[in-house]
């Protein structure tokens, strides 16, 4: 990242890894989630290179971005910070050789209450950003990838749990009274099947991305992607119950006590072990 940085680029983020992959299902799906964001997200926009988006943590900025202070003080500040470094053409570049080591929730407690602080976050952002986006889209100033990026930050914001949630809904509806109630049971499963799609990715992260995970048995990493699912699922009950409660910011605790020293030699024990 210091590299990138002393190259020219003034925003800057890493690859998302996880020191606790393999503690549970829980800890997996997120590993899984940060994996999918940088491989299928920031390094194909990056080889367009189109600006990526940051991620809570793990990234490096110049001082002059923030001369006038830090003034994203939402509950998911780096959508702000990412808006705002769009709506000012800086562009955020990704580094993949370059990573972070992230601790993930490893109880459900946990998890919940940091996915509602996300879903909340994530609607404050999609208010307060959409509209300085959108002047950003139309401006006259504003280069194509500049509008593009801005079209791509408001989609990303949008809470899409509830639209796409009502409109499913309206098509149950629909169908047991045009078609009858018989049909009412099929329509709702779909309501879940959507998530399945989770299983096919973790899949094809698990041949991509296996040199950087932490070690674990076929049989358990198996299970590991049957449960990605579990990661949406949670995400758009947070979504819809955010809508209706107040959220305050809570402390995650982190208690995986690895040193990068540990990390690193894990994979490279692994990678002796293949040869």
């Amino acid at each position: 990242m210091n590299d990138a940085f002393d190259a020219g680029e003034r925003l800057i983020t890493s690859y998302r890894n996880s020191k606790n992959f393999a503690d549970n299902a829980i800890s997996a799906s997120y590993a899984f989630h940060w994996m999918r964001t940088a491989r299928f997200e920031n390094r194909g926009r990056s080889f367009l290179h189109f600006p990526v988006r940051i991620q809570g943590t793990g990234f490096l900025f110049g001082a002059e971005l923030v001369k006038d202070g830090w003034n994203y003080t939402s509950l998911t500040e780096d959508r702000a910070f990412t808006s705002d470094a769009i709506i000012q053409h800086v562009h955020i570049a990704y580094h993949h050789e370059a990573v972070f080591y992230d601790e993930q929730p490893v109880s459900m407690k946990i998890a919940a209450r940091q996915r509602l602080r996300w879903a909340k976050g994530h609607m404050l952002a999609f208010v307060e950003t959409t509209w300085p986006l959108l002047k950003n889209i139309f401006g006259l100033r504003s280069s194509l990838v500049s509008r593009l990026a801005s079209f791509d930050m408001i989609i990303t914001n949008l809470p899409g749990a509830i639209p796409f949630t009502i409109l499913k809904v309206a098509r149950i509806v629909l169908r047991g009274i045009t078609i009858g109630p018989a049909t009412i049971l099929p329509a709702v499963v779909t309501l879940f099947t959507k998530h399945l799609s989770a299983i096919p990715t973790a899949l094809a992260l698990v041949v991509t991305e296996y040199k950087r995970m932490q070690r674990c048995s076929i049989p358990k990493l198996l299970w590991l992607c049957a449960a990605f699912p579990m990661f949406s699922i949670i995400g758009d009950i947070a979504t819809w119950i955010a809508l209706f409660k107040k959220i305050r910011w809570d402390p995650i605790p982190h208690e995986a006590a690895l040193s990068i020293d540990e990390m690193n030699n894990e994979h490279s024990l692994e990678m002796s072990d293949k040869h």
